[in-house]
Order: structure tokens, then C-alpha cells, then sequence
């Protein structure tokens, strides 16, 4: 038996006496012997569609006709009784300026202590007779309060009639309460049970339990605290089954998006440990981090908060142990703090700055607390002030293009400054260069000496918009090669079709622009959400830095230089015998990156390059035989250089 079949059953046990002509009860679905206009206008006024069901009802009501005088008047008296609660309305429907307030009145059942008659007024009529009024007192069990209706509103004729309604529903009040309280029974032994079996980690037989005896959806509805204890239990014990994944979705599923529930602040905490200690297993130590710090944020037990903090704490040694290992846009953007802090956004990662990943690198006098720092694209340890971040690529890529046009027998390159951020300074310096080329912070060694001159000036940028130009001369004395040490070479196309060209055709010029502005640049909505997500940071941790934020994200021009250069013809290079990289046996190979490397000669040996075509197939192939970026990238520079040396010398 349900809620709705007590009402019923008392309905037909209590309801003595009727006249028949303003009283209805519910059977088979409907109300029986009620008129369909009488009906509509029922759930009409009590704004009910045509699913709920009325058990009960008590309804009447009148036309007057106006006249001169007064406006014409249909006025209407309904009792119902619903599953949750009794509605009252007496509405008056005129278009009359005159016609008076409306009466509604919805009282629910559970929060209903009583109900009795009460006599609030006696007078006498012409023969001397005692009329008694009534009215119906609901008794609330929650604030005290009394609702206070009059017998008339509840179409009541008579003291009878109005004891017979008060037994009625006092009796449904009676039978819910017995009905509750053995519901109640049984659903904390229910509870007792899951708990148990819990801790004894009897974890499938739990979540059995909870699919048997609750239906979610509805306690969501009803009672908020048991609700996010199923929701936390079978969780738990999917999680003790090793179904991380299963267990983390349905925590997703079940959390009440913004819930201001008891339910909810009752039982967050333990949500967001249990979270980060699936995240954990998962080995995703950032998000870990992440659930520790909300948990801790939403208890006050300060055995638990301190608990809660050692965790949060292992988390964050664990993830910076793991750092260097994070795709390249998940730790794309660091801030420096003096703490252990959340990023509130995905835009950014906060690092301790007294506790900082052990393989992380920063210029010399950095890093600087609450600075921002990207990393850079292709070396995984190097991360650069945000502000300086995209002269400082520039400045990588070109000193790496100036060596490698070099190393293909350039005579001389000549650069005109088309743009140029106002806060870069580019220095260069007079002198000989003798196998090794600096590229930003780090200067890498080149295995095979070159011989070459490089006249060098020193610039300082001004004005954005000044042009300038500038000549280096060099004397080459090498056939074309590519060193074993570019950084950038392997994935730059274009610089792989200039060395074609100088292989194969013996090219004399080549003219080019770079720019800043390129793939690994910050796009605008990178730095949307950068903003955004820095504003929230510093408000939590109760800073202003709204100018920091404005010179620091708004403040970007890009770079753009012209080049042109020109080769010394390959008859007046001698023979370069030497090769820069030396040829690895097939046998010192994985049999994955055998297979990696028969697609890379096979995508070499028609044109000797790799198009952006042929470079997503090798991406997806990579990830297939998971090889890394960095042996996937050494692979397919490696068998470049073998295959043009082949060509050669067929």
C-alpha cells in the first residue's frame, strides 16, 4: 500500500452520508458521476493537468446575473484531496470591479498535525433559535501556525457534516502516520544493512540492495540526505569492484548540478574525496588534487580537514612527479604561487613555487610568484613568461632557421623588419660561430663543425612600426646538410621542401616571411579564458590584479620579418661525407617502431618530404603503437636524411 491507496481505502471507509450532488470519489482511475465541465474547471483553478489524479471532491458552484447595477458572477467552491496535499479554492469569476478576493488555500499531509471543528461565532434567529458558525482548524506540526478555513468554503451545511469531514481526514492523517512510521522501519534497516555490507566490502550484494529497493530518481525528490547516501554507497562499492570509470561517471551522473540541498552539504565532502581517490586509481593526480582541495573546502571537522590536507598534499607531489607527462594543452599554461592552490578554470595550472615539478625550467631570475608561464612546444621542461612568450619562440625558430640555411650553403639572408612587438629587444652579437647555435635559453650542441662567418648587429625595437633591414654574409664551404639537432626542423614542411630544393634543384634564392603568429601562438579565446579564469583566482585569494592582468594578456603584437636569402651553387661546395645522424640497425628497434618506421620510408621514397596529408596518417599510427612525440619526431628525421642521402647517391 501507497500514500494515494490509504487515502482512498479511508475515503471509502469514513465517508458516511451524502446527498450525492456536490460530493465525488475516485474509482478506476477518475472521479465518478462529476460532469466533464465541472471536472475542467476543477483542474483549471487548481492549475492540474489532466496525469494528476483527485481522490476526492467536494464542489459547487453558482451564477448570478448582473444588472444595472452589478456585473454578472459565476462563483465556485472546491475541496479536493490529492496525493501530497488538500486544495481549497473559492473563486469568484466576474468582470465586476467589485467582486472580491479569491480564496486559495493548499495544505499538505505530512505537514498536518490535526484537525478538528470549532465554533467561532453563536447568534439567534427571528424565532429565538442558537446558530452556531463553524470553521475547520488544520493544526500545522511544523511552526505552530493554525489555517483557519470557514465550513461554507468546504461546502459544510451542518455541525454533522463538519465532524464527519474533520474524522475523515483525521483518519487518513492516522493511517499515513502508521503506513510512514513502518516505511520508516524498514528503511533504516535497509540502510543499517548497506552500510554494513559496505564496510565488510561486500560490494556487489550493496549495490544490488540499492537497485531492489530504491528508485533514485524519486527519493532525489523526497529526501535529499539518503538520496547522496545511495548516490555515495554504490559509488563506493562500484569503485571496490574496480570499476573506476563506471563509478566516477555515475558520481557525475547523480550530483545535483548547483544543489543547495541538506542532502547535499551533508554528505559533499565525502562525494569529492571519494572522487579524487577514484581519480587517484585512474592516475589522473591533477583532478585528484582537484576533489582533495573541494573536500576539504566543505567540512569544518578538523580531524577531517587535516586529514583531507595530507591527501591534498600526496596528490600534489604525486601530479608534479608526473608533470613533464601531461599532454602539452593540459599543462600549457602555468601560475606561480606560494601555496598549494586550484586553478578555477582549465586555462591554467597553479604550481607551488617552493614545491615545483623537479624537470621544470625557467629563464634566469624566474620563476616570480603569481606570474603567468607557458610551456614551450617542443621542449617539455622549458616554460616562458607569458609576456615574453611569443618573442621568445620567434627568436627560437629564426636563430634555427638562420643555422639551418646555413648548413644548406647560404651566402647571405637578408631580414627586413615588417613588425615587431615594442617590448622585444633581439641582440646579436658579433661573432664567429663554430658548431653550436642559440636558440632562446639553450644552446645546443652541433655534432659537426661549420664553417661559416656571422656578422652580427645589435637592434633595440622602438617604434612597432619602423622598418628596418639588415644583411648577414656568410661563406659556406659544404654540400647541403641537415644537423642532427634542430629543434624545429621536424615540424616546419616548408623548411623540408627548401632543403629538396637545394639537393635536388640547386635552388639560389629563396624568399620567405616568418611571423610569430602561428600554430603554437595563444589564440584569443586561450586568452579569453586565461583572463576570466586569473580574475576569479586572485578575487578568492583576495588580490587586485585587474592591471597586471590588462597589461599582461592585452598587450600582444605579432612579429613579422622578411627574409631573403641567397645559396652559393652546389659546384663550388665540397662533398660533406659526414652524416650528422649515423645509421641505426633495424635490430636496436621495437617491433613497433619497425612498423612506425617502413610507413615513414614508405611516405619518403616518392618526394622525400612529408605533407600535412601523410603527417596525420603517421599522428594516428603513433598513437596506435604508442610511440612517443619525441621517438616518433627523431624517427621520421632520422629516415629523411637516410632517404635523401640514397637518392643522392643513386
Amino acid at each position: 500500500m501507497n500514500a494515494k491507496e490509504i487515502i482512498i481505502n479511508e475515503i471509502n471507509n469514513n465517508v458516511i452520508s451524502t446527498d450525492g450532488s456536490e460530493i465525488f470519489f475516485y474509482q478506476n482511475g477518475s472521479l465518478l458521476n462529476i460532469a466533464k465541465d465541472e471536472l475542467f474547471k476543477i483542474r483549471e483553478i487548481n492549475n492540474l493537468d489532466r496525469n494528476t489524479a483527485i481522490l476526492y471532491a467536494r464542489f459547487s458552484q453558482s451564477f448570478t446575473e448582473g444588472d444595472f447595477w452589478s456585473a454578472s458572477k459565476n462563483e465556485i467552491w472546491s475541496t479536493i484531496f490529492l496525493e501530497d496535499r488538500i486544495s481549497i479554492r473559492h473563486i469568484i469569476e466576474s468582470k465586476g470591479w467589485s467582486k472580491g478576493e479569491d480564496a486559495i488555500i493548499d495544505i499538505y499531509w505530512d505537514e498536518i498535525d490535526e484537525v478538528d471543528v470549532h465554533c467561532f461565532h453563536e447568534d439567534t434567529d427571528e424565532k429565538g433559535q442558537t446558530i452556531k458558525h463553524y470553521l475547520i482548524r488544520f493544526f500545522s506540526n511544523i511552526d505552530n501556525e493554525i489555517t483557519k478555513v470557514l465550513t461554507d468554503y468546504l461546502l459544510l451545511k451542518s455541525e454533522k457534516d463538519s465532524l464527519e469531514f474533520v474524522n475523515l481526514i483525521n483518519k487518513i492523517l492516522e493511517s499515513r502516520k502508521k503506513f510512514l512510521d513502518s516505511d520508516d522501519d524498514e528503511l533504516n534497516l535497509l540502510i543499517d544493512n548497506i552500510r554494513t555490507k559496505t564496510i565488510e566490502e561486500d560490494f556487489q550484494n550493496v549495490i544490488n540492495l540499492i537497485n531492489e529497493n530504491f528508485d533514485l530518481n524519486l527519493v532525489k525528490e523526497e529526501n535529499s540526505i539518503i538520496y547522496y547516501f545511495l548516490v555515495y554507497h554504490h559509488s563506493r562499492c562500484l569503485k571496490g569492484l574496480k570499476k573506476n570509470q563506471e563509478a566516477l561517471k555515475f558520481l557525475e551522473e547523480r550530483i545535483i548540478k548547483n544543489d543547495v540541498s541538506e542532502g547535499y552539504e551533508d554528505w559533499n565532502f565525502r562525494l569529492f574525496e571519494l572522487k579524487a581517490e577514484i581519480f587517484d586509481e585512474l592516475g589522473n593526480y591533477y583532478k585528484s588534487l582537484e576533489n582533495y582541495y573541494f573536500a576539504s573546502e566543505n567540512t569544518q571537522e578538523i580531524e577531517i580537514k587535516s586529514d583531507l590536507n595530507d591527501k591534498i598534499n600526496y596528490s600534489y607531489n604525486k601530479f608534479t612527479e608526473s608533470f613533464n607527462n601531461l599532454q602539452y594543452d593540459k599543462r600549457k599554461m602555468i601560475l606561480i604561487y606560494d601555496e598549494v592552490k586550484i586553478s578555477p578554470s582549465d586555462s591554467f595550472i597553479v604550481l607551488d613555487k617552493s614545491n615545483l615539478p623537479v624537470d621544470i625550467k625557467f629563464p634566469l631570475t624566474h620563476p616570480k610568484k603569481e606570474e603567468i608561464y607557458v610551456g614551450h612546444p617542443y621542449l617539455k621542461e622549458s616554460y616562458l613568461p607569458y609576456s615574453s612568450f611569443e618573442a621568445d619562440l620567434f627568436n627560437d625558430r629564426f636563430e634555427e632557421f638562420s643555422y639551418f640555411i646555413q648548413c644548406l650553403g647560404a651566402k647571405s639572408m637578408t631580414i627586413k623588419v615588417i613588425k615587431e612587438n615594442e617590448k622585444t629587444t633581439t641582440e646579436i652579437d658579433n661573432k664567429k660561430t663554430g658548431g653550436s647555435i642559440g636558440l632562446g635559453k639553450k644552446v645546443i650542441k652541433n655534432t659537426i663543425e661549420a664553417d661559416y662567418e656571422n656578422n652580427r648587429d645589435s637592434d633595440k625595437k622602438e617604434d612597432s612600426k619602423t622598418s628596418r633591414i639588415r644583411t648577414q654574409n656568410y661563406n659556406p664551404t659544404k654540400k647541403p646538410y641537415v644537423p642532427g639537432n634542430l629543434l624545429w626542423y621536424p615540424h616546419e614542411t616548408s623548411w623540408h621542401r627548401i632543403y629538396q630544393q637545394r639537393i635536388n634543384g640547386n635552388i639560389l634564392s629563396h624568399h620567405d616571411i616568418i611571423s610569430s603568429k602561428s600554430t603554437h601562438s595563444i589564440s584569443n579565446n586561450e586568452k579569453s579564458n586565461l583572463k576570466v579564469g586569473l580574475k576569479t583566482f586572485f578575487s578568492d585569494v583576495n588580490l587586485n590584479r585587474d592591471t597586471f592582468i590588462k597589461n599582461t594578456i592585452d598587450e600582444s603584437e605579432s612579429i613579422e620579418w622578411e627574409i631573403f636569402v641567397e645559396f652559393e651553387s652546389l659546384e663550388n661546395l665540397l662533398e660533406n661525407e659526414e652524416s650528422t645522424i649515423s645509421f641505426v640497425e633495424s635490430s636496436t628497434f621495437s617491433d613497433a617502431e619497425n612498423q612506425y618506421k617502413e610507413e615513414v620510408i614508405f611516405m619518403l621514397e616518392d618526394d622525400g618530404i612529408i605533407d600535412e596529408k601523410e603527417r596525420r596518417i603517421l599522428n594516428r599510427l603513433k598513437d596506435k603503437l604508442k610511440i612517443s612525440d619525441e621517438r616518433a619526431k627523431f624517427w621520421k628525421m632520422k629516415f629523411q636524411i637516410i632517404i635523401h642521402k640514397m637518392n643522392k647517391n643513386i
